[in-house]
């Protein structure tokens, strides 16, 4: 077992709980309603909340470098792949 230090970031989020700098006015009492709603500990809550904020961080991250990417490259359709899209086009009126 991993001997805990003052820069364990287990630590850190434990002292911000207990230090009461989650307690915003409406923020505690609307997360501990929702919680209830849903069944489940604020504890619970709060863990799931930080993990989708994470995922969708780094969802925006991975947009973001593509569209750097791409931003770089030209933007051109391939001729044989062009006209296949025309010909498809043309045959939805009938």
């Amino acid at each position: 077992m991993r001997a805990c230090s003052t820069s364990d970031p287990r630590l850190h989020g434990d002292r911000l709980r207990r230090s009461g700098d989650l307690h915003q006015p409406g923020v505690f009492d609307a997360a501990e309603g929702l919680a209830d709603e849903l069944g489940m500990s604020r504890s619970e809550l709060y863990a799931r909340a930080v993990a989708e904020y994470v995922a969708r961080r780094r969802g925006e991250d991975v947009t973001r470098k593509l569209n750097e990417v791409y931003s770089k490259m030209e933007a051109r359709l391939d001729p044989a792949l062009d006209a296949l899209q025309l010909a498809s086009l043309a045959g939805e009126d009938s």
